[in-house]
């Protein structure tokens, strides 16, 4: 099997990809994300369910 040489670029995104994300039921849009945002490179676009108590 090939392996790449570490650190080599595997692969990228380009300006205006889009992403699509899967998640469970309970997680919701982090604040300030909207349906149709720029989410900007390691901005998080969702938030993990409260805890119950």
């Amino acid at each position: 099997m090939w392996r790449s040489p570490k650190g080599q670029e595997l692969g990228w995104f380009q300006h205006g990809s889009t992403i699509i994300v899967f998640v469970p039921p309970g997680f919701a849009l982090a604040p300030g994300i909207a349906a149709g945002a720029r989410i900007r490179m390691g901005q998080a676009p969702m938030r993990l369910p409260e805890p119950v108590a």
